[in-house]
């Protein structure tokens, strides 16, 4: 859980399991370089599991969510944001994403509200600078992540929704600077993958600022996992309708009986038999922790040892970034050939030229010294075959 003024360099979690966290687990809540959630699995969350509306550079993928976020949230808790997922009202989700916005349909409901983006971490006395910021520098990376909610928690919400009566006074958007009191039913609201606001952001908005946005192959699908896996459900069930009937007594933990000491190792096995998912992976592997698949995390260790050849042609953002006065360049392809990797100003003039000449398939890396050019924003182009990509990165002296 991070918060200015303690800013992230590199995070990364590959590789684990989150069983029956009651909250949020992966928080980035100030300036982060490079933000990687990869194979893991989680699994009975009652609560938003990710802080990362303003996350600067996230890459999320190869991921199963089950029963997560399980509580959903009430009229109260989406309206107001106490999952965070401010400034949308109609739903709370597990990937939220805002950038500054004050156009949107969503910036008129609240009274013309202007909503920040990763610049509200601008802390110069702690490092972070406005330019390390600029959302053309922003990263928004989803993919290959498969979540999932059980029939018996949806047929819970829908009981629950059928025959609650309770209301309560709830501060409600009108599109102008005051909101107004309305008396609304205490339903639940369920869970959703990605909000529409959040859609909109990355769909839209992002796009528009130079984002980098990749939301892709991300999966409504069951696991499968065993019955001694999916029979928890009943507790994690008797524990939301606790929350929201305001009768809550104590606290839900795994494995619902003694919090400490738990059996160890943990007598469960979150190996599933969905052979979809089971390759289903941007590298191939399969999603969640690949811990329950010994022999899968075998070979995933041995290819992430080795210099694999790579499946498709990619260039990396360069690091730092922002740079003073050099900076590193990681690209992958995928056969031999004429390679160049040229530096450009943004008049498209050519200011250094980084690999020119046949290079071997695999994974490379060239560094560029900018210690002649002055502060500003460059273009980094790689061509190889008919690959052509091009970068922006950030000389900040």
């Amino acid at each position: 859980m991070t918060d200015a003024p303690n800013h992230l360099d590199t995070c990364k979690f590959v590789n684990n399991t989150f069983l029956a966290n009651n909250s949020y687990s992966w928080s980035l809540r100030g300036y982060d370089r490079y933000s990687l959630f990869e194979h893991n699995t989680m699994i009975y969350g009652t609560v938003n599991p990710f802080l990362m509306r303003q996350a600067s550079n996230i890459h999320i993928k190869n991921n199963i969510f089950y029963a997560m976020h399980a509580m959903g949230g009430n009229p109260d808790h989406v309206i107001n944001g106490w999952f965070l997922n401010y400034p949308d009202t109609a739903s709370s989700s597990i990937i939220r994403v805002r950038g500054r916005d004050s156009t949107s349909t969503w910036s008129a409901l609240w009274g013309g509200a202007t909503f920040t983006g990763p610049e509200a971490y601008v802390d110069a006395a702690h490092g972070v600078t406005a330019a390390m910021l600029s959302p053309t520098l922003r990263v928004v990376d989803v993919r290959n992540n498969a979540y999932f909610w059980p029939q018996k928690l949806m047929d819970f919400y829908k009981a629950y929704n059928d025959t609650v009566q309770t209301k309560d006074s709830i501060d409600v958007p009108n599109g102008t600077s005051n909101e107004i009191k309305v008396y609304l039913k205490r339903t639940l609201r369920q869970p959703t993958w990605i909000s529409a606001y959040a859609l909109w952001t990355m769909n839209t908005l992002l796009p528009t600022l130079g984002a980098t946005v990749t939301v892709s192959n991300n999966l409504n699908v069951d696991p499968g996992f065993g019955t001694s896996v999916t029979g928890h459900v009943d507790s994690l069930i008797a524990y939301v309708r606790k929350i929201a009937t305001g009768t809550l007594d104590r606290p839900w933990f795994y494995p619902n009986a003694t919090l400490y000491p738990p059996t160890w190792p943990l007598p469960e096995n979150l190996a599933y038999t969905n052979t979809n998912l089971q390759s289903a992976g941007t590298d191939g592997f399969a999603l969640g922790d690949l811990n329950w698949f010994p022999a899968q995390k075998a070979i995933w260790t041995d290819v992430k040892s080795v210099d694999a050849l790579p499946e498709e042609f990619t260039l990396s953002q360069n690091y730092p970034n922002p740079f003073n006065p050099s900076t590193t360049i990681e690209y992958q392809i995928t056969k031999s050939g004429m390679t160049t990797l040229k530096v450009y100003n943004v008049l498209g003039q050519e200011v250094a030229t980084l690999v020119d000449g046949v290079v071997s398939a695999g994974s490379h890396e060239a560094t560029f010294d900018a210690s002649r050019l002055s502060s500003g924003i460059y273009f980094y182009t790689l061509r190889s075959g008919s690959f052509v990509e091009t970068k922006k990165m950030v000389l900040l002296k």
